[in-house]
């Protein structure tokens, strides 16, 4: 009886742990399928309720962006409730608004020991407390890879202490708020949203030593940890403040913004194949004199790391301290590593001022002109960044105007399309697909013609040749299509048909010139009549034009139909050989355009005021 209640219990409780979320058991195989707002609800209770589901495998399976999906807990909410599973975004979306005071926040607050992939978060976090980002507040030990933020993210601090020393930190980043240490990797991942941490700090006390702090980073607001492959578009931005009335107080105020870190605890921490076009600003200020007020702003990092083959182009990067300790640069704030660093004079401002500089070595990289970073082989030669497997070029007309996207977000891809002379394709012009999406081209010769290559990214493709059209299937990167034609004939075939066209001519100049021999016979017959007639009634004719005095030119004809007449012309007339109008003119022309005209013989009958003249004309194609 009792091992019965015991085998009972058993598989109850596997039949529980395998309907967990919305299916799935949480190994490799069979994930745990997340798949509403109640199933990331669920998952919140558990961490910070103590599970840590360290190596346990979660899996999103749509987008959680509808209004009843938005998503406001945060799973992991202290640095002993952490997240240690695998979260697969599985390239989905999730929408947060998180207005909070807790210390950890973010879709997962605090995580250690953790992987989170593919997943890209949309709408805003408004935080109180010291950690914020979009997939992370803090993370220790973890790997975050294939991640976005595209929402606004606030981090900001008030304090009124009575302490004899204090401190007051926030940070605030785009993918991570705070990365602590050396093993964590942030790769693949990029921010389009504003980022801003603040810091207002104020003492009751005649002897406090207050510590204010603040940091701001496209990526990582503080990091410890490796950033590679990474991208902001955001503006970034810090302000710290400091106030006491009492004499003896005194202030640290501190702020860091970085494009893509605030700031580097080491310039051993590798910031590598990152680029940065969004504004950047730092403010750090105190209202007594007992103070060090520091604040740096970079295009890459505000402060520290070893930071090579990036660039910066199309900002403003500002700090608005006014006292001579601030720091400011292209790429760095300060100190920090740099190789092989660049940025656009043009476009890049330091405090509303160009920057120039020929070291790419240095915290301002070296000059060149922007379009090398819309230039993929300029990227790859000179920066060595990945076009395999990592990037892509996008579209100039896009958000990103031409500038290098990773290929996991890419919205679009674009198809380049070219045919040469003598044949069509369709469409015409370049397109652009949908991840996954498909796309099919026709193409087919003029007469004469047939389809000499189809050249799909760069090789021939036979099929598509005997086929007249290929379909792009799956398309995941860009592609090109490009069609050339040639002539059916070779050339000794061309110097035949030639051949034989100028034998036809010749035939029927001959027959036209025995035409008009008979014509002008008839011609002479008439004048000899109407001369005869106008001796027998006693009055003269007006002589009818013969051949000679009207002519029509040139004949053979091809497009146009010259005439010249010693007699005035009043009306011009054509005919098929059926006796078929097919062309009147009522005025005195110089030219009729007979392009239109199938090959073959017709009559012209030409009008004066007391005559009529009527010659044969032949038209050649």
């Amino acid at each position: 009886m009792k091992k019965s209640i015991i085998t009972t219990v058993i598989c109850l409780f596997v039949t529980i742990s395998a309907f967990a979320y919305s299916g799935g058991n949480g190994t490799e195989q069979y994930p745990y399928l997340i798949s509403s707002k109640a199933n990331m609800e669920e998952l919140a209770t558990n961490v910070n309720g103590g599970q840590k589901y360290a190596g346990v495998y979660f899996l999103l399976t749509r987008d959680l962006t509808n209004e009843s999906d938005v998503i406001s807990t945060i799973i992991g909410n202290s640095d002993t409730r952490f997240f240690s599973g695998i979260f697969d975004g599985g390239g989905y979306e999730i929408k947060v608004n998180i207005s909070t005071t807790g210390q950890y926040i973010g879709v997962f607050g605090c995580i250690s020991g953790a992987t989170i992939k593919n997943l890209r978060v949309v709408g805003s976090i408004n935080s109180v407390g010291r950690y914020a980002g979009s997939i992370c507040g803090y993370s220790s030990s973890s790997m975050i890879s294939n991640c976005c933020n595209v929402g606004n993210i606030l981090t900001s601090q008030s304090y009124l202490s009575s302490d004899i020393s204090f401190y007051s930190y926030s940070y605030s980043g785009g993918i991570c708020g705070y990365s602590s240490s050396t093993s964590t990797v942030i790769s693949n991942c990029y921010n389009s949203g504003n980022i801003s941490s603040s810091n207002h700090s104020s003492s009751s006390s005649n002897s406090s030593t207050t510590y204010s702090h603040s940091y701001s980073g496209g990526i990582c607001g503080y990091t410890s940890s490796t950033i590679s492959n990474c991208y902001n578009t955001g503006k970034i931005s810090s302000n710290s403040e400091f106030y006491s009335v009492y004499s003896n107080a005194s202030s640290y105020t501190y702020s860091y913004s970085g494009g893509i870190c605030g700031y580097s605890s080491s310039n051993s921490v590798m910031i590598g194949n990152c680029y940065n076009t969004g504004n950047i600003s730092t403010t750090a200020t105190s209202s007594y004199k007992y103070s060090s007020n520091n604040s740096y702003s970079g295009g890459i990092s505000g402060e520290g790391g070893k930071i090579q083959n990036c660039f910066v182009s199309n900002c403003q990067i500002a700090n608005n301290n006014d006292i001579p300790q601030s720091r400011i640069g292209r790429i760095g704030g300060s100190d920090g590593t740099y190789t092989n660093c660049y940025s656009d004079i043009l476009s890049v401002s330091i405090n509303g001022n160009p920057i120039g500089s020929q070291n790419a070595n240095s915290k301002n990289g070296k000059d060149i002109s922007a379009t090398n970073f819309q230039n993929q082989s300029w990227l790859q030669s000179t920066l060595n960044w990945d076009f395999v497997n990592i990037w892509t070029m996008s579209n100039v007309s896009s958000t990103n105007q031409g500038l290098p996207i990773l290929k996991q977000f890419q919205q679009e891809y674009t198809i380049s399309v070219s045919a040469g002379a003598n044949g069509f394709i369709s469409p015409a012009t370049d397109q652009t697909v949908a991840p996954s999406g498909s796309l099919t081209f026709s193409f087919w010769p003029k007469t004469g013609y047939e389809i000499d290559q189809v050249l799909i990214d760069g090789v021939n493709n036979a099929t598509a040749i005997s086929a007249g059209s290929y379909t792009f299937e799956n398309v995941t990167e860009n592609h090109s299509i490009s069609v050339s034609f040639k002539s059916i004939y070779t050339i000794d075939e061309l110097l035949a048909e030639l051949a034989t066209a100028n034998e036809t001519i010749g035939i029927l100049q001959s027959e036209n010139a025995t035409l008009q021999s008979q014509l002008n016979t008839a011609n002479n017959t008439i004048s000899d009549l109407e001369s005869q007639l106008s001796e027998c009634l006693g009055f003269t004719f007006i002589p009818s034009p013969n051949v000679e005095s009207v002519q029509i030119y040139p004949n053979p004809v091809k497009n146009h139909l010259y005439f010249q007449s010693e007699f005035p012309i009043q009306k011009i007339e054509i005919y098929d050989p059926m006796g078929k109008l097919l062309y009147l003119e009522s005025k005195s022309p110089k030219k009729v355009d007979v392009s239109s005209f199938a090959e073959g013989s017709y009559f012209v009958r030409i009008y004066g005021e007391d005559w009529v003249n009527t010659q044969k004309l032949i038209v050649v194609r």
